[in-house]
């Protein structure tokens, strides 16, 4: 097969800006080495922002409009460059493409969706939201307690509502990747699609072996993500660190990221006077800070497959991690061994469990080999060949 036979094409609205892309950038560079040609589709690309300690084995094509989820001008474009450069493969990484049965009508290429989270986490943003907005006032709380709670917690109908826009996108592609087993279970109940035939296939992110890991870590604690409030919830972290600064004096928080919830942080944090806390803000190239902390914090409401405990695994970073998704579980599970799960949302045992991490330097030590045996599962070689193989399934079928 020749190598304009196996051109595919990944598809993104902004590139790169956070995790999804990252995985992208990862799959790219390991097809590179067994002939295929990766070319990406954006409506906004920020090479400034591509990490800097990764290999860049792609091609990107900006299209007219930042929106390509949602234009139709972008589409024709889209089918035009398909068309011409004889891309067999589109893979969409988390956006629903709202033209993508036009592309399918117009093109001869086979359609991958790929689904970088948990399912159903837009219906969890809504809880959420519609959670934080119950303080604010009587009224608010009212609306919470006699509609919000019911709608959300009782009648799910939300969620039910999600169940048939799943349906009708996977109804759409030629495959569906989900990042672990019991998400595909889930979306197979869910959707009631048989267990044995369906187009479901589990491939979890991939992880970069780090070539030469500082074991001789410092007395550091790292969160490493975007600063958003549905679904991140650093400021269950400034919590915690509020409870436990003060019985570890030798030991630092250091926050790597920015968001729109970043000066809200950095005032409650000054509110409560926390010593040894730094808001380092975005960055292209993390690695410094992986070689130098001993913990790493995730303190989210929802994970798909968070990066940054596999990337803090790679480095013998040892992490902590509310137990919210089965991404999560499966990342750092058995608990005490690869990381630490802890029970949603208990903010007293998390802060227990990091103080406990924290002065029992032995603990750490052996926990830091567990985690980079551990690292090993997500290896480019291990999780590369499954993408492999799906796409040779689908090119052979064109």
């Amino acid at each position: 097969m020749q190598l304009g036979q196996k051109r595919i094409a990944f598809i993104h609205n902004k590139f790169p800006i956070g995790g999804a892309e990252r995985v992208t950038i990862d799959i790219a560079d390991c097809l590179s080495t067994c002939g295929y040609e990766t070319i990406i589709f954006t409506g906004k690309y920020e090479p400034e922002k591509l990490p800097q300690n990764i290999p860049h084995h792609f091609k990107v094509i900006e299209l007219s409009e930042v929106d390509v989820s949602n234009s139709k001008a972008d589409t024709v474009e889209l089918i035009k460059y398909i068309n011409d450069m004889d891309i067999k493969i589109l893979v969409s990484v988390v956006i629903e493409l709202k033209y993508i049965q036009m592309i399918l009508d117009n093109t001869a290429c086979k359609y991958v969706f790929a689904h970088h989270g948990s399912p159903f986490w837009e219906s969890q943003i809504k809880v959420d939201n519609a959670r934080k907005r119950r303080d604010k006032s009587l009224g608010s709380y009212l609306e919470w307690l006699f509609l919000s709670y019911p709608k959300y917690h009782i009648l799910k109908t939300h969620k039910r509502r999600f169940y048939k826009l799943y349906h009708s996108s996977y109804a759409k592609t030629d495959r569906y990747t989900v990042l672990c087993d019991d998400y595909k279970n889930e979306l197979v109940k869910c959707m009631g699609l048989d267990a044995k035939t369906n187009k479901i296939r589990v491939i979890s992110n991939m992880e970069r072996k780090v070539e030469k890991v500082n074991l001789n870590k410092m007395k550091q604690i790292l969160f490493v993500g975007r600063l958003s409030y549905s679904d991140k919830r650093v400021d269950r972290l400034i919590d915690i660190w509020e409870k436990v600064y003060s019985k570890a004096p030798d030991w630092e928080l250091i926050i790597v990221g920015d968001g729109e919830e970043r000066k809200n942080l950095e005032t409650r944090s000054r509110n409560v006077n926390l010593e040894r806390i730094t808001f380092a803000g975005s960055s292209s190239n993390v690695q410094p800070y992986y070689d130098q902390a001993s913990i790493l914090c995730l303190t989210s409401t929802f994970e798909g497959w968070p990066l940054c405990l596999t990337e803090a695994q790679a480095n013998g970073v040892v992490p902590i991690a509310f137990n919210c998704t089965a991404g999560i579980q499966h990342i750092l599970g058995p608990s005490g061994t690869n990381g630490f799960l802890i029970p949603c949302f208990d903010i007293q045992a998390f802060a227990n469990k990091l103080l406990g991490l924290m002065k029992d330097e032995a603990l750490l030590a052996q926990m830091r080999m567990n985690v980079l045996a551990k690292s090993e599962e997500y290896s480019t070689e291990v999780v590369g060949e499954k993408w492999r193989n799906l796409f040779e399934e689908l090119l052979q079928q064109s």
